[in-house]
């Protein structure tokens, strides 16, 4: 790894973009309200950077953010997702450049690509941060970060190397609203990189959509051991579609095959905001703690009344959930 490069020569922070379906990515949104935030605190500039095939295809809604900077990273083949070259166009980009703070999505494509960038830029990257800040006295980027499986909390700072890098998983931090439209510096650079050469895409299938339902869920309605069964989750799915929900689950009913990883929440699932979120037969580990800090009203209930979650949710209701949810979904209907 490189080391006391002069951090002089290093200025401006990134963050890597995502779309979806010619949209920019929610995740990518987030990170220019807190990539905005370390900016003016290193009074520089924020640039937003995407590897695509056409630069037509840069996400109208850009207009509207606080980014100062569009970068674009142009190939053809950029269409079909090759982590190899993309990763080695953003390399030549850093070279370029020099920002002192690259920001990416803990996604699946921030996964496949952040780790390749900073390899090959040799420097350190922080993954799965929850807090991100600029320490005062020597302008560093502290990254915050669970550590031990959530029993501790580490704050990491790369004093040496440049960029400072870190990934962020969607829901983490509050997507900004718009700001005043305002004319962006675009900068292209084209690479003619052979895209996946030696390389046959044998088949394509669909991310399941419960991604998206979690994201954007005001209701959740989350089961964990106490479920019992595969067949419990029937039932949360049945107040999930009343209210309008969404089903989450904790890693152990996903290991227990209950239900689909897809909905799991938690440190090693999603960050999760719902206005209201309903854990069923949850004890509350910091794992799953971790996924769900950001929901307005917490309702847990649980046979155990000292487990964690009954003490730091919003509502406890002690009981058994099989008693409690049917009841619950007949009030419901009825107030309908």
């Amino acid at each position: 790894m490189k080391t006391n490069p002069d951090h002089s020569l290093y200025n401006n922070v990134w963050v890597l973009g995502e779309t979806t379906d010619g949209h920019i990515a929610d995740v990518t949104l987030e990170l220019i309200g807190i990539g905005r935030a370390l900016a003016d605190k290193k009074k520089s500039r924020l640039a937003c950077v995407f590897c695509l095939e056409n630069r037509n295809l840069v996400p109208a809604e850009l207009s509207g953010s606080s980014a100062d900077i569009i970068i674009v990273a142009e190939n053809d083949d950029f269409k079909n997702f090759c982590e190899e070259e993309m990763s080695q166009a953003v390399h030549c980009l850093i070279r370029e450049f020099r920002p002192e703070i690259f920001l990416s999505g803990a996604t699946s494509r921030g996964r496949a690509l952040a780790p390749r960038i900073a390899v090959l830029a040799e420097t350190g990257l922080t993954a799965d941060c929850t807090g991100l800040d600029i320490d005062l006295n020597s302008g560093l980027l502290f990254q915050t970060r669970p550590a031990f499986g959530g029993n501790l909390i580490a704050t990491i700072k790369t004093e040496n190397a440049r960029p400072q890098m870190a990934t962020v998983r969607p829901g983490v931090f509050i997507k900004p609203a718009d700001v005043k439209k305002t004319e962006k510096e675009i900068i292209i650079r084209q690479f003619r990189s052979a895209c996946g050469q030696g390389k046959i895409i044998i088949s394509r299938s669909e991310i399941s959509a419960a991604d998206n339902r979690l994201k954007d869920a005001h209701f959740i309605i989350a089961g964990g051991r106490g479920v019992k069964n595969k067949e419990g989750f029937d039932l949360l799915k049945k107040l999930a579609d009343t209210v309008g929900g969404a089903v989450g689950a904790t890693r152990a009913a996903v290991d227990l095959g209950w239900i689909p990883c897809s909905h799991q929440i938690g440190q090693t699932g999603h960050t999760v905001r719902p206005r209201v979120y309903i854990a069923c037969g949850i004890s509350g580990q910091v794992q799953h703690i971790a996924g769900i800090q950001g929901a307005s009203l917490i309702i847990a209930i649980n046979k155990d009344p000292e487990a964690p979650l009954m003490k730091m949710a919003d509502l406890a209701c002690t009981g058994d959930l099989y008693d409690i949810l049917p009841e619950l979904i007949e009030k419901i209907k009825n107030c309908r």
